[in-house]
């Protein structure tokens, strides 16, 4: 279903660009862009929580999260509205894959004119919490103090707090509900922008508000999660954002050097995307 958003607190949202994605919640929170090395590695910096993002998002979700929503998009709205609010204005769709149908996880190709459907298996993505007092040296190499990774064969979330962050307790509490046939759903938030006169589509990576404990635990029993999957859509270029100077802001200096030194800076401009609110 495509809702709008007229009413929101401009908290929560999703950098966009050639160039990677980041997920923010009012100042960048995770980010992740291409190494430029000539494959398609990813670096992942995930940044220490000073605004408490994590607690919002878990006092706005003390409800149950084990109902399956495919055919009843209108509850899961009125479910998911609390979240909702803290969205930048805009227009979204919302989507509910269970964990019998997987249709989240399937993507298609065509082959001697038939289509064939094909499963992707699916990991999260956690980078180590930047440490505000490390100073990398000069000489030190990017990706040994950056996470690196690739997503070629699956689907990635990406986590939105530290792997230090875990409670395994909980994966076991989460791991024996899903032993009794419970399935619990994670909630997922992406931005896209599907062009009408080229083939530059542009996806963001799947961040995950809600559901770390559950997403650990599905994979480690190998059974695929509930998803509730809320998308920004983006109608036009010019709605799409990219806040380099606020990801200068968090970065360490080297690694906002790699991210500019692989893209010339007019390429900050292409297609109308802003590097920061004061250009």
């Amino acid at each position: 279903m495509k809702f709008k958003i007229t009413k929101g607190l401009s908290l929560i949202s999703i950098g966009m660009s050639d160039i990677g994605s980041y997920f923010s919640y009012k100042a960048p929170l995770s980010f992740s862009w291409y190494d430029c090395a000539g494959s398609l590695a990813k670096y992942l910096c995930i940044f220490p929580d000073k605004n408490n993002f994590r607690e919002t998002v878990r006092n706005k979700i003390q409800m149950n999260l084990n109902k399956d929503f495919t055919n009843d998009k209108d509850s899961l709205f009125e479910l998911l509205e609390p979240i909702l609010s803290l969205f930048e204005n805009g227009e979204y769709s919302l989507s509910f894959c269970n964990s019998e149908n997987r249709q989240f996880f399937y993507y298609r190709t065509s082959f001697d004119n038939f289509e064939k459907k094909h499963l992707k298996s699916f990991y999260i993505e956690f980078a180590i919490e930047k440490d505000e007092n490390f100073k990398p040296d000069k000489n030190l190499r990017i990706d040994s103090y950056t996470y690196n990774y690739y997503d070629l064969n699956s689907i990635c979330f990406i986590a939105t707090e530290p792997k230090s962050n875990i409670n395994w307790d909980r994966v076991k509490y989460f791991e024996e509900e899903i032993k009794k046939g419970k399935r619990p759903f994670a909630i997922i938030f992406s931005s896209d922008f599907i062009s009408k006169t080229s083939e530059a589509d542009w996806i963001s990576e799947y961040f995950i508000l809600d559901g770390h404990h559950k997403l650990i635990a599905y994979s480690n029993l190998k059974i695929y999660p509930a998803i509730a999957l809320i998308t920004k859509i983006n109608n036009s270029e010019f709605d799409l954002k990219f806040d380099f100077e606020a990801l200068k802001k968090r970065l360490y200096p080297s690694q906002s050097n790699h991210v500019f030194e692989n893209w010339e800076e007019k390429d900050f401009y292409k297609n109308g995307i802003r590097i920061s609110e004061e250009e």
